[in-house]
């Protein structure tokens, strides 16, 4: 289909589930995180001092003001559906990739900055509250429960779990604002002289 100019984008919801994608792929977990706070006090005075998890809820709205704030649980999150198209940064598990998620094809990006512009741009046309691309490796870690001394700095959409990691994945995120939404398949004849097949 690629090589076509046909491109499916999923949503991050349809990859949290497990029976259709199999361990391998499928991640029920997917955009989550769990940090225990451990009642450490957290100075929102200082933004030096304020731990990543903290950070996206100032940055999201859930969390307003300044001054001082302890938290004795824990602090769930969890991301928004969102259109994600996820790549490997190698080559090295091709035939992995090949019989797990029974691709027709397989393809290397010559051109990864005009591809994601050519993406972004065919999903506006069907939707056009997408605006820009989020991307960045995925980074794996032990677990999604994190301490408050431990916590990563990486956005819950690109961290994955340790047993991932074979995927070396590069993700690519495109935020919708709340909507509901599908995955969709769609014509973008410009990626057709961005890629190559191997």
């Amino acid at each position: 289909m690629l090589e076509n100019g046909i491109v499916l984008i999923n949503t991050l919801n349809r990859f949290r589930n497990e029976n259709r994608y199999g361990l391998e792929i499928g991640d029920r977990g997917e955009g989550t995180q769990k940090t225990n706070m451990r009642g450490k006090p957290i100075d929102l005075t200082n933004e030096k001092t304020i731990p990543p998890s903290i950070k996206r809820n100032i940055l999201e709205g859930r969390l307003k003001g300044k001054g001082k704030l302890t938290i004795f649980g824990h602090i769930n999150e969890s991301i928004q559906d969102c259109y994600v198209y996820s790549m490997s940064k190698s080559n090295k598990h091709l035939k992995e990739w090949y019989a797990i998620a029974k691709y027709d094809a397989i393809v290397e990006i010559t051109n990864l900055t005009a591809f994601i512009e050519a993406l972004t741009k065919c999903i506006n046309q069907i939707n056009p509250s997408v605006k820009t691309c989020s991307f960045q490796p995925i980074e794996y870690i032990d677990r999604r429960e994190q301490e408050f001394e431990q916590q990563t700095e990486t956005h819950p959409i690109f961290v994955k779990e340790n047993r991932h990691s074979w995927q070396e994945e590069f993700r690519l995120v495109w935020d919708v604002g709340g909507k509901e939404i599908d995955r969709i398949k769609m014509n973008c004849p410009k990626i057709k002289n961005l890629i190559r097949l191997i």
